[in-house]
């Protein structure tokens, strides 16, 4: 994720299950063998555990939509 330019990522962990909280409110659970997150149109998403580096391609992307996003006025 910093490789791809996200900053303030800030994670917690436990026994069952662990927490990376992300720009733009995007919460992620790692548990029972998947990322689980809400995407930027509020529908939520999982990927498999095996694949860090996907979940982190698809959560980069995730973030520049929320940039990409009109502000609510």
């Amino acid at each position: 994720m910093r490789a791809a330019g996200v900053g303030r990522v800030f994670g917690s962990v436990d026994a069952r299950v662990s927490v990376v909280s992300l720009p733009g409110g995007i919460t992620v659970w790692v548990r029972g063998g998947a990322f689980c997150w809400r995407g930027a149109d509020g529908a939520q998403r999982t990927h498999p555990w095996a694949d860090a580096q996907g979940a982190a391609r698809r959560l980069v992307d995730e973030l520049a939509a929320l940039l990409r996003a009109p502000t609510a006025a």
